[in-house]
């Protein structure tokens, strides 16, 4: 891994550092330019066709794959959430173990 090109990716780091990255982390670079593209393309083609939901369905299907090979494991054992707050959440509290305090 080329850490200078991690870094690179993440211009705030120029003159901040993050120790906790687990909400509000950096933003990488590329991740903030594929954000800005998808957002004028839901602006100018609309939010609601059956086609951008079909596009959006392959697309997870696509990441829960590549994210399964990374690990080893089969795509139906990954689950996507929205945050990582959601996916602990949601483990706790298929764990069982009722009221803690």
């Amino acid at each position: 891994m080329d850490l200078a090109a991690v870094r690179a990716e993440l211009p705030v780091l120029e003159r901040l550092a993050y120790l906790n990255a687990g909400t509000m982390g950096p933003l990488p670079r590329r991740s903030a330019e594929a954000t800005v593209a998808w957002t004028r393309r839901l602006l100018e083609e609309g939010r609601s066709s059956r086609a951008l939901f079909e596009e959006l369905l392959a697309m997870r299907e696509r990441l829960r794959g590549e994210i399964a090979a990374l690990l080893g494991t089969e795509a139906d054992a990954i689950a996507l959430t929205t945050a990582t707050t959601d996916g602990c959440n949601i483990v706790l509290t298929g764990l069982g173990l009722g009221r803690l305090l």
